[in-house]
């Protein structure tokens, strides 16, 4: 397959990267929902914290019926909002991994083949390699957000700047694609492979290269990111968005003309 000018005539590439848009702003609206919620609950259960450090000196030899009464319902209501703080994220995430797969194993399948045909048994070895993501990746992705967090606020928001922040967010961050570019690479396998052979192939990590270019569509983006959050507003976001979802469908497409594992 070649994707050459007369891809963009025919149109397929910007089915694909329509797509890439589709996925952005759902993933946007979706999160920007649940992180409300969420962000709700965890202000609610900071004020109880507050609340319950105020019963540190008292002792089960001193406290009265008032007290404990207070108290019991104090940590109560803090595991209620636990709960419903660990049901929003498994809510969230649940959504967000079918809306990934629904539209992800489309755009894959139609990259790769032109059409929907024997899109079924893609579907389902999609399906099984994206779980793999979600349970590896995301964990990974929340601990580089957590660690270097204060190279993020600083930098992204207050225009301040930390070496060593940025020394670990560069470490994490190169791990981070290293496993992204791996997946996609098994995107691409598990069309002609079986399921198995398909992952023993993405430990080959052949042509290389091409983690690189991914990198530097990496480090676009994120630039791009940057430079909507200094205009501001949501127009300056939504054309972020936009340019960010043409560089993530250019690379796949380029990534499906360039890698052939045998």
């Amino acid at each position: 397959m070649n994707w050459n000018l007369k891809t963009f005539k025919e149109g397929f590439f910007w089915k694909m990267y329509l797509l890439e848009t589709a996925f952005i702003f759902l993933f946007y609206f979706i999160a920007k929902f649940f992180v409300k919620k969420i962000y709700g609950i965890i202000v609610l259960m900071q004020e109880l914290g507050s609340e319950l450090e105020l019963y540190g000196d008292v002792s089960g030899d001193t406290i009265t019926p008032g007290q404990a009464e207070g108290l019991t319902s104090l940590v109560g209501q803090l595991s209620s909002h636990l709960g419903q703080l660990v049901t929003y994220l498994i809510i969230m995430g649940v959504i967000i991994f079918l809306i990934y797969v629904a539209i992800y194993s489309v755009q894959w399948h139609f990259i790769q083949n032109k059409s929907l045909k024997n899109f079924k048994k893609y579907f389902w070895k999609f399906t099984f390699l994206s779980l793999f993501l979600f349970l590896g990746l995301v964990p990974l992705f929340f601990y580089v957000l957590t660690t270097s967090r204060e190279f993020l606020l600083g930098y992204l928001f207050e225009n301040s700047f930390s070496g060593f922040a940025l020394t670990r967010l560069v470490i994490f961050s190169f791990l981070f694609l290293f496993f992204v570019y791996m997946i996609l690479t098994g995107y691409i396998l598990i069309n002609k492979d079986k399921f198995l052979k398909a992952v023993g192939k993405i430990f080959s990590f052949e042509k290389a290269w091409l983690y690189f270019i991914l990198l530097l569509v990496m480090i676009l983006s994120v630039a791009v990111f940057r430079i909507g959050l200094g205009f501001g507003g949501l127009i300056s976001y939504g054309i972020a968005a936009l340019v960010i979802a043409l560089l993530a469908a250019w690379y796949k497409i380029f990534l499906v003309e360039n890698l052939e594992i045998k």
